[in-house]
């Protein structure tokens, strides 16, 4: 924590960023290998030590095919619902908030900084000052950007959205008549659906969970397989011959 910018505040959420990732250990969540105090420039100031990796998911996304995008957003759902299942939620979801390791194709979900932990209270990044806030208001759910809010896990959820569309399309969608993954690979056409579940503007009608979206992950997969197998079924020429005598039920 650079001795320019150590407030209470900060510290607070730098201690607390390095307990929540020393007592979960999770493949998918940073992982805290030591911590302590040092002096710069005659300023006691805090630190930790993580592994160090080959970048972010913002310097791989237009590197991936389509099979290793739905790779790392497993990923990313893996290191979140870890966390939400602890009481923790995320709050500033970024591509830059995501580490990649290019060796082993695995990632991990970072920078807890602006987390909400269960059993502390912080304040989000839109109720601290303006030279505090640290979101990236690109991700940020609707419910981020007015002051006093409730901010829940949902807006993990909402951030989640975003990043899967951006994974395929390269875009963050705002507003109407965004780019759709349908657009870009037909295949995959079936996460649009989803993408539209997650970032509904109230979080009321986004999914309730991690666990959820697996879910939907997994059924709208299936069906849109199924769909197109029907649709292929269709297409066939079907060999005509003298249909059999009726015989009644």
């Amino acid at each position: 924590l650079a001795s320019d910018r150590v407030t209470s505040e900060r510290l607070k959420r730098f201690k607390n960023e390095i307990g929540f990732c020393q007592r979960h250990n999770h493949v998918n969540i940073v992982r805290v290998v030591d911590t302590g105090p040092t002096f710069i420039k005659g300023k006691k100031c805090s630190f930790y030590v993580m592994e160090r990796y080959s970048g972010t998911l913002r310097t791989h996304m237009g590197r991936m095919n389509p099979e290793e995008a739905m790779h790392a957003f497993s990923q990313m759902l893996d290191g979140v619902e870890a966390a939400h299942l602890v009481g923790v939620w995320h709050r500033d979801l970024k591509p830059e908030n995501v580490l990649w390791n290019d060796n082993e194709k695995v990632l991990v979900v970072a920078d807890f900084g602006i987390a909400h932990f269960k059993e502390e209270e912080i304040f989000t990044a839109v109720e601290t000052n303006i030279a505090a806030r640290m979101a990236n208001f690109q991700y940020s759910a609707p419910e981020q950007r007015v002051r006093g809010n409730q901010v829940d896990h949902r807006a993990d959820i909402f951030a989640l959205g975003l990043i899967l569309n951006e994974l395929f399309t390269g875009e963050v969608p705002q507003g109407t008549g965004i780019k759709r993954i349908t657009d870009i690979n037909a295949a995959y056409g079936y996460l649009d659906g989803i993408v539209e579940s997650m970032i509904q503007q109230k979080p009321q009608n986004r999914p309730e969970s991690i666990e959820a979206i697996k879910k939907e992950l997994i059924g709208r997969k299936n069906a849109f397989i199924a769909l197109q197998q029907y649709d292929q079924t269709k297409k066939q020429v079907v060999s005509t011959s003298t249909p059999s005598e009726f015989e009644p039920i």
